[in-house]
């Protein structure tokens, strides 16, 4: 499962999250919406490691793949 617990996600001045928690377990489906800027390809760079939490508690399963399009 994908756990945040309490997760800070900043690009430059701007928070994206504030401590955010949630847990998305396997086989559940998800949505995300926003505006541009929202912060949404910046999650899915934490999901996939390419970009890490300033703050709080964050993990996915290390034999989990990722994709997106």
């Amino acid at each position: 499962m994908i756990t945040l617990k309490n997760v800070i996600l900043r690009r430059g001045a701007k928070v994206l999250l504030d401590s955010a928690s949630v847990t998305l377990n396997p086989g559940e489906k998800v949505g995300l919406i926003g505006r541009n800027g929202a912060g949404k390809s910046s999650l899915f760079a934490l999901f996939s490691g390419t970009l890490h939490e300033d703050g709080g508690d964050f993990s996915v399963p290390t034999q989990w793949r990722m994709a997106q399009v």
